[in-house]
């Protein structure tokens, strides 16, 4: 990973978590250590899937637009929805794992999440996400290229994706859509030069020269999304920057000092990141603004197009 603080392309918040995991990655491989702004980060994951504790059932969403939705996610039905990730070391992928995410029953207001290993030696990763909108800070814990987590909620489906958001929030962060792309016959090293993902889920370490063509079926999901609740978003997973104070770190980076929710910041400019003072300490964060249209997000896979993916990963690691 090449991004840095002062890096930031238009994929928004969604690179700022793979600024996270590079720092992860890196600081994990040299044993610790920490720079001028950031101390060393806390890997918050683990081998099981974090317990979904949202209920599901109880707040029915409504059903008009289910179609679509069900076709996708419903479990012992629908296509299936799947991302991948993957461990490194030394530069080299030494595990990959997939996360799928469903509904069950057609009701459910929050997603199930399962991850499990695919090849090697894996264990998933999640990242501990704070959302500040002006209703104040909510929580949530998931894996790293997704919002879908332990206490997100599916605030509405809609004809061609849904609105997403935490429990307790009075209204959705984000409007996703899912753009559904035949992939069947392309070569697997075209479709994941289409991820844009790959540099941290392994997928083009891995895939990138594999020119065996993707099954009949098999299907890409590209899901753009549009903020619809301004917030700042903050990776807790991340650790504390070697901040004393926000003012500490408003003498470095510039910008005036403003408040959402509660909560402290200091956004230096729009192509900044955020600086946000959370319990006491200072911690990366991104603000997004209602009406932001994201484009650039990793993709996700059916279970066809993911099952074959799998076993190419198979293959690639038993050389």
């Amino acid at each position: 990973m090449t991004n840095t603080p002062c890096q930031r392309s238009t994929a928004g918040r969604k690179l700022t978590v793979m600024l996270t995991l590079a720092l992860m990655i890196g600081l994990g491989a040299c044993g610790g250590g920490s720079s001028n702004s950031s101390s060393s980060a806390a890997n918050t994951g683990g081998s099981q899937t974090p317990t979904d504790n949202t209920g599901g059932s109880g707040n029915s969403t409504p059903s008009t637009n289910a179609s679509f939705f069900d076709g996708i996610f419903l479990q012992g039905s629908g296509s299936g929805l799947y991302q991948f990730d993957s461990n490194m070391a030394n530069g080299a992928v030494t595990g990959t794992g997939r996360t799928s995410f469903s509904v069950n029953p057609d009701d459910d207001t929050s997603f199930s999440t399962t991850s499990s290993v695919v090849a090697g030696n894996f264990t998933q990763r999640y990242v501990t996400q704070a959302y500040i909108t002006a209703e104040g800070a909510f929580t949530s814990q998931s894996t790293p290229y997704t919002d879908i987590g332990t206490n997100s909620k599916i605030f509405a489906k809609l004809p061609q994706g849904y609105e997403l958001g935490i429990q307790g929030m009075s209204t959705p962060l984000y409007q996703v859509t899912i753009n559904t792309q035949d992939v069947s016959g392309q070569a697997v090293s075209q479709v994941v030069q289409q991820d844009e993902g790959p540099a941290t889920n392994g997928l083009s370490l891995l895939l990138g020269n594999d020119n065996t063509p993707m099954p009949q079926g098999a299907q890409m999901y590209q899901m753009p999304y549009t903020v619809v609740t301004t917030h700042l978003w903050v990776n807790l997973s991340a650790g504390k920057l070697n901040f004393a104070s926000l003012e500490s770190a408003q003498s470095l980076v510039g910008g005036t000092i403003q408040t959402l929710g509660g909560y402290r910041y200091v956004w230096p400019s729009a192509n900044s990141i955020a600086y946000v003072e959370y319990n006491g300490a200072v911690y990366f964060g991104e603000m997004l603004t209602a009406g932001d249209a994201r484009d650039v997000v990793p993709a996700a896979y059916n279970r066809v197009a993911a099952d074959y993916i799998g076993q190419r990963e198979n293959a690639a690691l038993s050389k």
